[in-house]
């Protein structure tokens, strides 16, 4: 990890790793850095093996977002279940001591995923689910807006071409957290290659570049 003027960088070669026999998470938030950032409690990159699950348990009210990068998953949730796949998320809203159960309904193919958990700003009892689209396939270098009405925070995703540039408007004194799925980008003078992230508490506006080839780039804003 390394600090700058307003910004930490998150190294993937850094992030912390459990590794099961059929389950792999890969940390972006080691330790407590999540303090540092405010709402976002645990950012992790998970790989789940064909015909596994893993529970993901909420010890106290908090949102808990999955994003597949590669396949589907089907989580049980609440006596309920719902499949959520790639060009989709889905939030639940985990009161205090509930949990859903993570599970990969292929045979032999490997998933993977996003798994992000969000400190809310009020506390709630009712078991919340949403699932949203969003596209980047025929939508190049344009973030899009992925709507999620229970959280106050901002979920962008966008799919870039080499040297594309674009700026994002900021309102101080707002986070801005950027990952990288796939390729590399330069976000305000900072290399960011994939499964790295930046954290940016910007005064103005954050400008980026696109550096590789099919670079895909997952904003959070608060």
């Amino acid at each position: 990890m390394l600090q700058q003027n307003e910004a930490i960088i998150f190294l993937g070669e850094k992030r912390v790793v459990f590794q099961s026999e059929s389950f792999r998470s890969l940390s972006t938030l080691p330790n407590d850095d999540y303090q540092k950032l405010g709402g976002i409690l645990k950012f992790s990159e998970n790989t789940l093996a064909a015909r596994a699950n893993v529970m993901a348990l909420a010890q106290e009210c908090q949102y808990l977002l999955v994003l597949p990068l590669v396949g589907t998953l089907e989580i049980f949730y609440n006596q309920s279940q719902t499949f959520v796949q790639a060009g989709q998320i889905v939030c639940f809203g985990l009161p205090p001591q509930t949990q859903v159960c993570i599970e990969n309904p292929y045979e032999n193919e490997l998933v993977n995923y996003l798994e992000i958990w969000i400190k809310p700003k009020e506390v709630f009892d009712k078991f919340l689910v949403y699932l949203s689209d969003f596209e980047i396939i025929n939508t190049k270098n344009v973030l899009q807006e992925i709507i999620i009405p229970y959280l106050s925070e901002r979920f962008l995703i966008g799919k870039f071409d080499g040297r594309s540039e674009a700026i994002f408007e900021t309102k101080p004194p707002e986070t801005v957290f950027s990952y990288v799925i796939n390729g590399a980008f330069e976000i305000q003078n900072c290399l960011v290659e994939a499964q790295s992230a930046l954290a940016l508490w910007p005064k103005n506006n954050v400008e980026f570049e696109a550096l590789a080839n099919e670079n895909i780039l997952l904003m959070v804003v608060y």
